[in-house]
């Protein structure tokens, strides 16, 4: 009924009605009036994206409310659909580059389309080779999550008092460590070396988590030789009983970076984007992974230490560290020495003493053995840039490297020991 009393009361408008010459509707102006048979389309109109369509005395007639920053929708039953405003979404939910980062965290505008980035830390939402905005506010960790409230237990009555147990003798180092998987790769050179993905991801004392543009279904940057993942599985398992009743730490397992594409490449080259110099991460031979740390939820790769200096990121430690579970480190990375393959450990400048005096006084109380306490020692570290690649990148994580084809060619003493086997000068692919 309401459609018919309109069309009724529209041919009694004024004005031109011939094909000739077209009036526009009341209430709409048009942009653009096609001579065109309306069919099922009325004076309220259709909404074509922002544009909205209507019926204008036999003709189609159309206007863009883009033009006024605006959208088509329903108005009322007297207009049907003319401009409205926009539902602007939340400044929190907006991600302008499409990088999976909201615009109120990312802190690299106009991220290439299809470019991995960083999805945690000082980075967020950068690509490799991206610089941060120059108007970024310096980055702060996260917060904490403040723990759940234990709930007061139930009074209970004193218990009988019970008579002190006789003391027992001190456990040998290791004597409750009988789990712990061997390091040593007895098969063939070539399967020893074969590149193998880092499996599985959740393990005796560590974690390869997915980062850098992983995925739970793809970390296509985890590939490394089987018998540096048999040593990697062999510190973490021992780290984890040996440390298992100490107080400090957030006691969760250690979180394993970087290693090798499937093809041996250095991880990122397969979406155009390597992220680390050459020369390094290639053929599963390197591994970047997190310290363990203390104030933190978990042991990821982030910065154990303040590494600002004039307001400016230095990517180097330019505090003391600390984050930095010194006691769990110094274990894992003495157990790295088991093996004969191990080419070199690097770690920040201010990391490295921390962790060898540690080392020193875990062999002397007798907690640790092996190879690290009979003066075995590949840990080095740059108080200054002297031009061997650790000075920076190295405040969130340590890198261990085998000897090429898992053999030792050298004996370098350890402060000549570079990031590169021939300590040629390296351009890191982060931002």
């Amino acid at each position: 009924m309401r459609r018919a009393l309109f069309i009724l009361f529209c041919f009694g408008c004024a004005g031109p009605t011939g094909d000739d010459e077209v009036a526009p509707a009341p209430g709409k102006v048009a942009d653009i009036v096609e001579k065109a048979a309306c069919g099922s389309v009325d004076y309220f109109g259709v909404c074509e994206g922002d544009v909205a369509v209507w019926c204008n005395q036999r003709n189609l007639a159309r206007h863009d409310c883009g033009n006024r920053s605006m959208t088509c929708g329903w108005v009322n039953d007297s207009l049907g659909n003319w401009c409205v405003e926009r539902d602007l979404p939340d400044p929190g939910e907006l991600d302008s580059d499409g990088d999976g980062i909201n615009d109120d965290r990312d802190r690299c505008s106009n991220t290439p389309a299809g470019r991995p980035v960083w999805t945690f830390g000082q980075w967020l939402g950068c690509a490799g080779g991206q610089r941060v905005d120059p108007d970024a506010p310096p980055w702060q960790p996260e917060p904490e999550p403040e723990p759940e409230p234990e709930p007061e237990p139930d009074p209970e009555p004193d218990p009988e008092p019970e008579p002190e147990p006789e003391p027992e003798p001190e456990p040998e180092p290791g004597a409750d460590c009988d789990d712990i998987p061997d390091h040593a790769c007895d098969g063939t050179a070539a399967w020893c070396s074969e590149l193998v993905p880092f499996m599985p991801v959740h393990g005796d004392g560590y974690w390869n988590y997915p980062l850098n543009g992983e995925t739970e279904g793809n970390q296509y940057r985890s590939y490394i030789r089987r018998d540096l993942m048999m040593l990697i599985k062999y510190a973490s398992a021992w780290t984890r009983c040996l440390g298992e009743d100490w107080p400090e730490g957030n006691g969760g397992p250690l979180g394993l970076g970087d290693m090798s594409e499937a093809d041996g490449a250095i991880p990122g080259t397969s979406v155009g984007s390597p992220g680390h110099p050459g020369g390094t991460h290639t053929n599963g031979r390197d591994l970047d992974i997190a310290y363990f740390q203390t104030g933190t939820v978990d042991n990821r790769l982030r910065p154990v230490c303040d590494h600002y200096s004039g307001g400016r990121d230095a990517y180097h430690c330019t505090d003391e560290p600390d984050r930095l579970d010194v006691r769990r480190t110094a274990v894992f990375l003495a157990k790295l020495h088991d093996s004969d393959r191990l080419r070199v450990i690097g770690v920040d400048g201010r990391v490295g003493p921390l962790v060898t005096d540690a080392i020193a006084e875990l062999c002397a109380g007798d907690v640790l053995e092996g190879d690290a306490c009979s003066g075995s020692n590949s840990i080095t570290w740059e108080a200054s840039d002297s031009g061997r690649g650790w000075y920076r990148f190295h405040h969130h994580h340590f890198h261990v490297s085998f000897y090429t084809g898992g053999i030792q060619t050298s004996a370098q003493p350890v402060s000549a020991l570079c990031l590169t086997d021939d300590c040629a000068p390296v351009e890191h692919g982060y931002p």
